[in-house]
């Protein structure tokens, strides 16, 4: 059972609202300086205040994007990355590299045949490959959560 104390703000990035600084073809992923300064705000509060945040799929790359004490929250960590992308965007890795992150390759955690278990956790930040891995990643960060 999950503690009802006040705990954590969760942060559950998805990309339709965040900036992709190269997705040139979907407006949608470019962000506004609200925006952006939104994000950065919003992250920054989370980690500094020792929450958890959370990103799926494309949020991952926008949790990438965003910065908390001039750099990338995933410098130097391990990320699942989407596989593929939509028609105007494709994530391969560079967003989560190009921002200090290491990217780890659709599959490459558990079962190689299945994306359900492709959740990572690092510290304070959780991360998932996809939607397909939305229900374990909604069960980790409610295990997290309850620490």
């Amino acid at each position: 059972m999950i503690s009802r104390r006040p705990i954590a703000a969760l942060l559950v990035l998805i990309a339709a609202s965040f900036p992709i600084p190269s997705a040139r073809r979907a407006t949608a992923f470019q962000g506004d300086a609200a925006s952006k300064e939104a994000l950065n705000t919003i992250v920054s509060l989370a980690l500094a205040r020792n929450r958890v945040v959370s990103g799926i799929g494309f949020g991952v790359a926008a949790l990438a994007w965003a910065r908390t004490d001039g750099g990338s929250p995933l410098q130097g960590l391990s990320v699942p990355i989407v596989g593929g992308g939509t028609p105007a965007v494709t994530l391969d890795g560079t967003h989560l590299e190009s921002n200090g992150a290491v990217a780890l390759a659709p599959g490459s955690i558990g079962d190689p045949r299945s994306a359900a278990d492709e959740v990572l956790v690092t510290g304070r930040i959780v991360t998932a490959q996809d939607v397909r891995a939305g229900t374990l990643l909604g069960q980790t960060v409610a295990q997290e959560l309850a620490r």
